[in-house]
């Protein structure tokens, strides 16, 4: 017997996300209200509540990483790209040229940004986190304003968390 292929959607601050998986393990997520019709799952909440539940916590800003399974389905070079982007802390970015040479690859920042561009499962892969050589934001799938959105609400959340700082000294990114 196969196991079904689920989905459940959460509200988010920025639009309704979706998240599909097989018992527990998520194969791919997305911004919109519902994954697309071809996609043969079945609405099932209770089978991806935990996923659901980081997300939302996520979003709160009570969660700074995810520990649900994950599954992308991908090339062994997409597979090294969506791995790297785990790798990458939350409130920091880098970018796609630096991923590149960290993935041995140091011409190949295209090829990181056509990867990144593949992830099946934004959001819990990180792929809102790489950024072009001069900081700009560039390529996500849900568009900028939301990976926009995505990166300050990381910076927030990190911001409200660290202590404050002796009178007079500054944060780097302050």
């Amino acid at each position: 017997m196969t196991a079904k292929l689920t989905w459940t959607e959460v509200a988010t601050p920025i639009g309704p996300f979706w998240l599909a998986g097989v018992a527990g393990v998520v194969l791919q997520t997305a911004w919109g209200a519902g994954p697309p019709r071809d996609l043969d799952a079945e609405l099932d909440d209770a089978a991806l509540a935990v996923a659901a539940a980081e997300v939302a916590a996520w979003m709160k800003g009570h969660r700074t990483t995810f520990t649900v399974p994950v599954a992308p389905v991908g090339t062994p070079f997409q597979q090294s790209v969506w791995a790297a982007l785990r790798e990458v802390p939350f409130g920091e970015t880098v970018t796609y040229g630096a991923l590149a040479h960290h993935l041995r690859t140091p011409l190949g920042a295209r090829a990181v940004g056509a990867a990144a561009g593949a992830n099946p499962i934004p959001l819990l892969v990180p792929c809102h986190r790489v950024v072009g050589s001069r900081g700009e934001l560039v390529g996500y799938a849900a568009g900028t304003d939301v990976k926009a959105w995505l990166l300050d609400h990381e910076r927030r959340v990190v911001k409200a968390t660290q202590p404050p700082l002796p009178l007079g000294l500054h944060r780097r990114s302050e």
